[in-house]
């Protein structure tokens, strides 16, 4: 089942400084995907939007695909 966030309190962190690190690095992360994204968007190829009409058929696919893997 996702989640809705990073669930910090699951890592079982203690240590303030280890804390402050995950953090940083995931601060880092996130950034460089973002700068990423808008690289990509701006000088590679556009990202497309997907209607709500291709969006239900993209999950319509995942379903059969789904059952046909049971």
């Amino acid at each position: 089942m996702k989640s809705s966030g990073f669930n910090l309190e699951d890592t079982h962190l203690t240590d303030l400084e280890r804390i402050s690190k995950l953090l940083a690095a995931l601060a880092i992360a996130f950034v460089w995907a973002y700068l990423a994204g808008i690289d990509k968007h701006e000088n590679i190829k556009p990202i497309r939007i997907k209607s709500m009409k291709e969006e239900h058929i993209v999950s319509l696919n995942m379903d059969l695909l789904e059952l046909n893997a049971l």
